[in-house]
């Protein structure tokens, strides 16, 4: 009898076997293949399947999301799909929410809030990328009243070479705060357990919570397009448009990371001289 040979790791199969049974890599017979050219999208799956191995048993099983046709989430997701519709397809499987986002749980952990909020600017999902840097934002403030008590003598003559015109003075002043190493009280100790605190909180939410929001994400965008396309010939040229990732939001996000970083250093002058 003859035997299906898998093309990733060797092993002989049944005729029958649609999977290899050592690796999982997807098994296509010879006159199958030639009998009926696949699409573009079915054999560039093949190709991915051959490189990510088991998990695409679910990426094979899961045909449509929310009555998405898997195919246009594909399109719509562009960059790394391979990763995330794997994903998206145990999401569907399990009927759950959960399925850990590393980009988004490692840029909360470290950057907090907005950290976070720069993948979900990378892949156009501006509404969570505004409300989580609306909340980092908030979050420094609040915490920018405690580090603002922190070593006010500095901050006194800072302000006092900047009220008299000294303004070379006032910026060596807070050029030597900030390269200093005694500027820890017990003010700046909360505020800054408190920046950790949200910053793990952020991780976790966003880890387990990223790719459910991105595919609700994606299914509301498609829906939205399909209704409102008027010629079907360019429909997966708008999906591709629609969708991927934005280089040039994930570029504002950053100015905002930047830009509310220093929110502490204002604030700290401001109490100088404004008590």
């Amino acid at each position: 009898m003859n035997k299906n040979i898998c093309n990733e790791c060797g092993t002989e199969n049944e005729q029958d076997y649609k999977y290899c049974k050592n690796c999982g890599t997807p098994l296509f017979e010879k006159e199958e293949s030639k009998a009926s050219p696949k699409s573009d999208f079915q054999s560039n799956d093949y190709i991915k399947a051959q490189r990510f191995g088991n998990k695409y048993f679910l990426y094979d099983c899961v045909e449509e999301f929310d009555g998405v046709p898997r195919e246009d989430v594909a399109l719509f997701v562009g960059r790394k799909e391979y990763e995330i519709l794997p994903k998206f397809c145990k999401m569907e499987v399990s009927d759950s929410k959960v399925s850990w986002c590393w980009p988004a749980s490692v840029l909360g952990l470290f950057l907090g809030p907005i950290g976070a909020a720069l993948w979900f600017f990378y892949r156009k999902m501006y509404k969570p990328a505004v409300i989580l840097s609306i909340v980092g934002t908030v979050i420094i403030i609040l915490t920018s009243f405690f580090t603002a008590t922190a070593n006010p003598e500095i901050f006194d003559k800072a302000a006092d070479s900047f009220k008299n015109g000294d303004y070379i003075g006032a910026l060596t002043t807070l050029e030597e705060f900030l390269e200093s190493d005694n500027t820890e009280t017990p003010a700046s100790k909360f505020a800054d357990f408190i920046e950790s605190i949200t910053g793990l909180g952020t991780s976790i939410i966003c880890g387990l919570y990223g790719y459910y929001i991105y595919k609700k994400h994606c299914i509301k965008k498609i829906n939205a397009f399909k209704s409102s396309v008027k010629d079907s010939r360019y429909y997966n040229l708008g999906l591709i448009s629609l969708g991927g990732v934005s280089g040039g939001m994930l570029f504002v996000g950053i100015i905002i990371l930047i830009t509310v970083s220093e929110i502490p250093l204002v604030m700290s002058l401001l109490y100088s001289f404004l008590k």
